[in-house]
């Protein structure tokens, strides 16, 4: 049996890229400062960074600082799953993991969805 979701959040709350939602008594600067470090992790993982790839797809499944969307997680966890880094091997080998455990919920049609974006995107970001 593949590991669960549960294990892989715990592990990414410490990661480099971890942020946590505005529990509504944050300052307009903090959420500035949570806001700067999403956009700097999109911008890593659209660079190929599969730890950032990974907490992305984390913050798409469960809809923190992004509206939930399983396909967006996918996608991600997809890309770093796929990813060419021979450094970051644990890392493709933890989002292959999430990507199974995401893919027990998720229909075929949204599978094929994600599977396609992933594509899409890796054809418009290769060098």
């Amino acid at each position: 049996m593949k590991p669960g979701k549960a294990r892989w959040r715990q592990q990414w709350a410490a990661a480099p890229w971890s942020f946590q939602k505005d529990a509504g008594t944050r300052s307009i600067a903090a959420s500035n400062e949570l806001a700067e470090t999403f956009h700097a992790c999109r911008k890593a993982a659209e660079h190929g960074d599969a730890a950032a790839q990974c907490a992305l797809g984390l913050k798409f499944y469960y809809g923190e600082w992004v509206p939930k969307n399983v396909i967006r997680a996918h996608m991600w966890w997809n890309l770093a799953a796929n990813s060419r880094a021979q450094l970051e091997k644990e890392l493709r080998e933890q989002a292959y993991d999430l990507r199974w455990c995401l893919e027990q919920e998720m229909t075929q049609d949204q599978i094929a969805e994600a599977r396609r974006l992933a594509r899409e995107w890796e054809s418009n970001h290769t060098d």
